[in-house]
Order: structure tokens, then C-alpha cells, then sequence
């Protein structure tokens, strides 16, 4: 492993203890009493990227801000293409008994930024971003990217969540020994809990036309050198969700079932209006521990997403421009640190689309890593491989047939570690297309 890499896993560790969430707390026996004031600490780091250039930045991190529990952090980076961003967020926010609330803030200035499909197309072409579209047709430019997401999640008073909403879960080198919320049975009044959540949001990309990209724009849009196209979107997500893991952060047996409606209302300074439905489906299967290995899990995803307000609209002979459809990484999109990890961010999207993954993950007994002294001082729990595959595709109606043909795939492998009571992962993703490299917080599912 690269210095750079290993740096960056030391940045997602701090992402994985914040972004742990809200409504569960995990204890761990391995860990010493620690007294004294809530910890800090500051990382910097540094990384290189095809579109971003070489960049330097830090991360801050403190616990118990506001609540014992809670978690702040911040990080900022600058680059040698004049690119920069700043990232901040406090998790673990308990409002009352069962409500909980995280939040989010991100700006990001960037000097290549790429939209598949947002403007419209040609008649006769495929449509950029569609499942046929050529990789290569996507616009590009120098822009911001910002974003603030609110989750105000409740727990409800049925299954595991009866009694405690605050769920602890005991674990040893990060591996649970009590407090299952899976009981066996897919039923939520007596096994796992259930969520609901209000999830406001808003997302501000914006696209500086300039000689090198105003020739991609069609003369229809009426863009001219030196506007700036704005993709704005601000709505609320409203989700249910039935979480009938054994533990959460990591889970081996059990399942997850989610289903939300986001909806952009056209309200400020939205691009357009629009509704999006998707359904997210996790299994998992613990296969036990052997002489390797202390842990085995096969798990298995589906989703599946649609637009219903997705329209079209001819604005000339030759061009159709697409109405009341979700910005390229939003509704149904594929592409990116979540499904299909072998294509950029946004890639594929159209009004309806579905991805199916698989992953065999393995903790080994064996661990290289717990005394380095980059970490030593973190609360490291274990490291684990993971190989994974998808299939998946996005088509212009919810269609069985048309979403099971001509699907695109992913293979790849990944390295993933437990840092207090979080997962970090980096995967690495190949693709018919490109291969990809993400450095993320959590599993992908």
C-alpha cells in the first residue's frame, strides 16, 4: 500500500467513527477506559486524481461537541489545478428520545466537472447517459458543487426498537457478541427495527461555459460563451426502512429493506421540478469462521428506481430536451461509489433503472496492520478482503424485460477495516468502460 493510500484510509477512518449512526451505539471489550476530555485529532493528507491534479489538505475530528455521543468534522483540500473543497458534518444528534438528526455541508470548486444527459439530445443519437450512450458524451467544464443534507430520523416503538432506542451493540475486536437486533424472522414487530425519516436536501452544481466546451452545447439550449448553467435541486426525501440486521455497521445475517420518495418541488432555484421512487433490498448469509478466517458473510443487494414525472419535449426538428427529471446522480443513476463502482459518478441514468451486486467478504485472523504506528493510537478493530460483482442497467420505462437486456457489469476487489464503530473501504472497480478507485465510508450496502 501507498503512502497516499494509506492516508487516505486514515481520512476515511475519521469519516467511518462520524458517520456512525445516530440511533445505535457500539462498545467494544477490547477497548481500555479512557478518561479525560472528549478526543480531537487533526490528519493532514495528501492525494492525485485524473481530474482533480495533486492535492493537499486536513481533517479535523472531535467527539462529544454538543452530546456525549456526537461527532464533528471537518476537512479541506486544495489542489494544483486551482480546485478546493470543504467539507463539514455532525452526527449523532439526539433531539428527543427517538428522534435523531445528522447533517452534512459540502463546497467543492472543481475545474473538471462532467454531466451526462442533463441538457437533452439529439434525435437519431442516443441520449447521453443512456444505457447505449457512447462514454465519451458527457459535458464538461469548470464549476461548484455544493450541498447540505439534513436526516431527521425517528425510530419506531415496535421490534427491537420497543424498549430502547438507543440500541447498544457489544462487540469484541469488532466482531458482535451481543445485542442482535436480528431475531431470526422477517417481521417487524418482533425482529429488527424500524425507521422513518424526513430528509431535506439541496445540491447546487453549476457548469462555466468557456472555448473549450461551448461547442458541446446545441444551439437550441441558446448558451453562450461565458454563461453559467445552473443545476440546482432542494426538496425532501421521505423514507421507510426496516433494518433486521445482526449489527448494523457490519452485518452477517439478516436483511435490509428500504423505500423512499424523493421530490424536488421546482421551489428557489431548482432546475425543474421532479419525483423519484426507489427500493433497495439487502440479504446477508453468515457463512461462520475457519482456520483463516474469523468471519465469512455473502451479501447480496437489489435496487431498482423511477421517475414518473421523467417527459420529454421537442424544441426543434432535431433536439428533444427531457423534463422534470433528477440531476445525473440522483433518481435512476448508476455510476459511482455506491452501484456499479466501475463507471464515473452518474454515468448511466434515465427514467427507470436497476442494479443487482454481490459481495463475499473475509476477515482474516491473520492482521499486519493493528500495531502500525500511523494507527496505533486508533481504535482499530480488523481489516477485511472483499471480491464483488454487479450487473445492472437503466432503461427509458420500468420494463422487465428491457432492464434484464444488454446489462452493464462490474467485478472488482476491495480492502475494508473496522475503525471504532465504523467500516472505511477502498475498492477497487473494473468496468467494460474504465476501472475506478473510491475511498468511502461504510459498505456499499
Amino acid at each position: 500500500m501507498t503512502i497516499r493510500a494509506l492516508i487516505l484510509v486514515l481520512i476515511a477512518g475519521v469519516c467511518a467513527v462520524v458517520t456512525v449512526r445516530a440511533d445505535q451505539v457500539t462498545m467494544d471489550q477490547s477497548d481500555p477506559k479512557r478518561e479525560g476530555k472528549p478526543p480531537s485529532i487533526v490528519v493532514p493528507y495528501a492525494f492525485s486524481t485524473e481530474a482533480l491534479k495533486t492535492g493537499l489538505g486536513a481533517v479535523y475530528f472531535r467527539k462529544g461537541v454538543f452530546q456525549p455521543q456526537d461527532g464533528l468534522f471537518v476537512t479541506g483540500y486544495g489542489t494544483s489545478n486551482s480546485s478546493f473543497g470543504l467539507f463539514a458534518g455532525i452526527s449523532n444528534t439526539r433531539l428527543s428520545e427517538r428522534l435523531f438528526l445528522s447533517s452534512t455541508v459540502g463546497f467543492m470548486s472543481n475545474d473538471q466537472q462532467r454531466f451526462y444527459g442533463d441538457l437533452g439530445y439529439e434525435i437519431g443519437e442516443p441520449p447521453s447517459g443512456s444505457n447505449e450512450s457512447d462514454e465519451k458524451d458527457f459535458v464538461f467544464g469548470s464549476g461548484i458543487d455544493s450541498f447540505l443534507q439534513l436526516k431527521f430520523r425517528y425510530v419506531l416503538p415496535i421490534g427491537a426498537g420497543s424498549d430502547a432506542p438507543l440500541h447498544r451493540y457489544i462487540t469484541k475486536d469488532g466482531l458482535l457478541v451481543d445485542g442482535s437486533t436480528h431475531q431470526g424472522n422477517w417481521n417487524p414487530l418482533r425482529s429488527g427495527r424500524t425507521f422513518i425519516f424526513f430528509r431535506p436536501f439541496y445540491q447546487r452544481r453549476t457548469l462555466e461555459t468557456d472555448a473549450e466546451n461551448i461547442d458541446l452545447f446545441p444551439p437550441e439550449l441558446g448558451v453562450q460563451e461565458g454563461d453559467e448553467v445552473d443545476f440546482s435541486t432542494n426538496g425532501i426525501t421521505l423514507g421507510i426502512e426496516y433494518d433486521n440486521r445482526d449489527f448494523a455497521a457490519n452485518p452477517s445475517r439478516g436483511s435490509l429493506t428500504k423505500l423512499n420518495v424523493h421530490r424536488d418541488f421546482g421551489a428557489f432555484d431548482s432546475f425543474n421540478s421532479w419525483t423519484s421512487l426507489d427500493f433497495n433490498f439487502s440479504k446477508y448469509w453468515d457463512l461462520g469462521g475457519n482456520g483463516k478466517f474469523a468471519q465469512r458473510v455473502i451479501a447480496a443487494n437489489l435496487w431498482t428506481a423511477y421517475t414518473p414525472t421523467w417527459d420529454t419535449e421537442q424544441i426543434s426538428p432535431d433536439y428533444v430536451q427531457i423534463q422534470n427529471r433528477p440531476p445525473n446522480n440522483w433518481g435512476a443513476s448508476l455510476g459511482g461509489v455506491e452501484r456499479q463502482r466501475g463507471f464515473p459518478r452518474g454515468r448511466f441514468n434515465d427514467k427507470a433503472g436497476i442494479n443487482y451486486a454481490v459481495e463475499l467478504r473475509l476477515i482474516p485472523h491473520w492482521d499486519p496492520f493493528r500495531n502500525w504506528p500511523l494507527i496505533r493510537n486508533w481504535p482499530w478493530r480488523w481489516w477485511q478482503l472483499v471480491g464483488f460483482a454487479e450487473v445492472g442497467r437503466v432503461a427509458p420505462s420500468w420494463n422487465f424485460g428491457d432492464l434484464h437486456e444488454d446489462m452493464k457489469w462490474t467485478v472488482g476487489t476491495g480492502f475494508r477495516a473496522m475503525l471504532g464503530g465504523g467500516v472505511i473501504r477502498l475498492d477497487w472497480a473494473l468496468s467494460d468502460e474504465t476501472s475506478a478507485f473510491w475511498v468511502m465510508s461504510k459498505h456499499p450496502f
